[in-house]
């Protein structure tokens, strides 16, 4: 919400304009913020959308649709949604066009349940494919089922949005002139419903990010188990030659690693490598440490990495919405520094559409060496 004006000049017959604009003014860091936002979000995400779709053309990664998914719903909030916060920032007490309104807060609230349900479906993924790799894996199709089922959600949810928000009467710090904003209705003042829309999102996000952070526990612990248990079997080819009980022991583990192991490998395996893998066999330990590749632990963390990007700028935005349904006398009695800080933390969530391909480019090597390759060509 916008808070009214302090310190205006007295003696002075004001109007509704030059109030709007005066509180534009003040409100220049936080335009400037969400216009850098949408530039280089804009830019990012095609580039995410370009490198992942025409480049590298999926080629049945599981993960890069799941990046795909959330570039889409990135790119597509920084070209609509960031434009409709710039317009709610420039007309603060002359935004009248309600339906307008209505529609960007439905997007906005849309938006940002896509992208935590889909951040809890890759840390699911993350979860089975690490901790349990033998299970059933989410395949290219079941992941297309899951995005429709994701953006059916997000629209029921989103739906109260267009019967909350409205006409909002706000004071603009002259007693005889208020203003008009894009916040809950008139008719909602007196009524719980805003407060428990706003409560019900919140435990959503609260309920999917404490179960992400049990799943990526998990999937610590399991890459943390994989790391030691390989130091172990290394230190132990290293100061123990092997040696088996009986020949035909032996022949019976070399068979049994011949349908284990890819044929690539199993063909080079002799002398001591060959009793380092039996080793694992007769330890249980080599379904695990072929499972739980290199590959499958970089692309985890870097998804973790974009869950707490997510989790970290989506948290001050719900905080402030709830609090302002709690007590708005509250926000209204900021000062004028107070109310920029206000705004500018209340539109935290958009660092989560831009952030991501800066993510990408720090930890996805194959990412960031296509994205080298374009900045060449366009040089040239």
């Amino acid at each position: 919400m916008f808070t009214p004006l302090k310190d205006l000049p007295e003696g002075k017959n004001w109007t509704l304009d030059e109030l709007n604009d005066r509180k534009v003014h003040l409100l220049i860091p936080v335009i400037i913020f969400i216009s850098i936002a949408m530039v280089i979000g804009t830019i990012g995400n095609a580039l995410v959308l370009y490198v992942n779709i025409l480049v590298l053309k999926l080629r049945n990664s599981t993960h890069r649709y799941f990046i795909i998914f959330l570039a889409l719903a990135d790119i597509t909030f920084c070209m609509i949604g960031d434009p409709f916060v710039i317009g709610v920032l420039t007309h603060p007490y002359k935004f009248t066009n309600i339906i307008a309104c209505k529609s960007f807060r439905a997007f906005t609230y849309f938006n940002a349940l896509v992208s935590v349900l889909v951040l809890f479906v890759i840390a699911l993924d993350r979860y089975r494919r690490i901790c349990r790799p033998y299970g059933n894996q989410f395949s290219i199709k079941s992941i297309n089922a899951i995005f429709g089922i994701i953006v059916f959600i997000s629209i029921i949810f989103s739906i109260p949005c267009f019967i909350m928000y409205g006409k909002n009467t706000v004071q603009t710090g002259i007693a005889n002139i208020t203003g008009i904003s894009c916040f809950p209705d008139d008719i909602h003042k007196n009524t719980t419903f805003p407060i428990g829309y706003s409560m019900f999102l919140y435990s959503i996000f609260i309920v999917l990010t404490v179960s992400m952070c049990v799943l990526y526990t998990l999937v610590w612990c399991q890459v943390r188990k994989h790391a030691n248990s390989t130091k172990m079997l290394d230190l132990s080819y290293t100061n123990e030659p092997y040696t088996s009980t009986s020949t035909e022991e032996r022949n019976v583990m070399e068979m049994n690693l011949e349908r284990t192991l890819p044929q690539t490998q199993s063909k080079v395996l002799d002398g001591k490598d060959l009793a380092r893998c039996i080793s694992m066999k007769t330890m249980g330990n080599i379904f695990d440490n072929h499972s739980v590749n290199a590959k499958v632990i970089r692309v985890s963390k870097t998804l973790f990495v974009v869950t707490v990007f997510f989790v970290l700028s989506f948290a001050p935005f719900l905080s402030l919405e709830l609090i302002t349904f709690l007590d708005k006398e509250l926000i209204e009695n900021l000062d004028n520094t107070s109310t920029v800080l206000y705004q500018l933390f209340w539109r935290s969530f958009a660092i989560n559409f831009t952030v991501n391909p800066f993510i990408y480019g720090v930890m996805d090597r194959r990412f960031r060496l296509e994205c080298r390759k374009l900045v060449l060509k366009l040089q040239i």
